[in-house]
């Protein structure tokens, strides 16, 4: 199954509250560089959140809905 970017967030923590509210919705999330962002908490270190390609819109909607203020800032994939 084809996995897409849905944010490329600045923290863990940001990260970890994103999927956190997606998996309250039934939508699987996972995050890829995270280790060197944890580590190292530099800018230019960041962290993708991914969802399958089939729960991406849904999954748009709550990250824009839950979080306006973050979705502003954030890179968010737009399909």
């Amino acid at each position: 199954m084809r996995a897409i970017t849905l944010a490329t967030l600045k923290t863990d923590f940001q990260a970890e509250v994103l999927q956190g509210a997606l998996s309250n919705k039934g939508i699987e999330s996972f995050k890829r560089d995270d280790i060197f962002a944890s580590i190292f908490s530099m800018p230019g270190f960041q962290i993708e959140v991914l969802v399958y390609a089939k729960d991406y819109q849904q999954a748009f909607e709550v990250f824009n809905q839950d979080f306006p203020d973050l979705a502003k800032y954030e890179t968010v994939e737009t399909h």
